[in-house]
């Protein structure tokens, strides 16, 4: 009886870890194209081939 409540026991335990790692990859990867946006925004703000040059 005790090796079946095992069983059932890492049953259960074995989709939660996976959902845990799924999660923590997709917060990983928000993250990381929130920085790659925020650099890339403040990047094309600051670029000046735009600018007119007079001479």
């Amino acid at each position: 009886m005790k090796y079946s409540g095992n069983k059932i026991i890492d049953f259960i335990k074995k989709p939660i870890t996976i959902m845990n790692h799924l999660i923590s990859y997709g917060i990983g990867m928000i993250i990381l194209v929130v920085i790659v946006l925020f650099i890339g925004v403040f990047s094309a703000l600051s670029d000046d081939s735009s600018a007119v040059i007079r001479m």
